[in-house]
């Protein structure tokens, strides 16, 4: 079955619902590849995590059935940082856990729109 797929528009939170603890990988041409099985306003769709992304997906331990709201934000030309939200409160990766995505405390926006694409 092919689902949709995920793309985040920049600077607009998306709440998704994680459909399993953990992410399907695999080693493509650009390098490992995190693919997680989501669900956004009750359709199921998949979302592909960057290396950032899924360092700050990870240290959260299993994520069947969270929700988080996720924002890819613009932080200077053609550089994005991600911020992710449980119940409101940002997620934080604790020291000792590589994070090059600069998760950094930031005003909560509640607004999550996606884009779908895919067949």
């Amino acid at each position: 079955m092919n689902l949709p797929k995920l793309d985040f528009k920049i600077n607009i939170p998306t709440s998704l619902t994680f459909n399993y603890k953990e992410p399907q990988t695999g080693t493509g041409q650009y390098g490992t590849w995190y693919r997680w099985g989501v669900s956004v306003d009750g359709l199921e769709m998949v979302m592909f995590a960057s290396e950032g992304l899924q360092r700050i997906l990870g240290s959260m331990g299993n994520l069947f059935g969270r929700t988080l709201e996720i924002t890819k934000e613009e932080v200077g030309d053609k550089k994005f940082a991600w911020r992710v939200f449980e119940n409101g409160k940002q997620v934080e990766v604790t020291q000792g856990q590589e994070n090059s995505s600069e998760v950094q405390n930031k005003a909560y926006r509640p607004t999550p729109e996606a884009i779908v694409t895919g067949k």
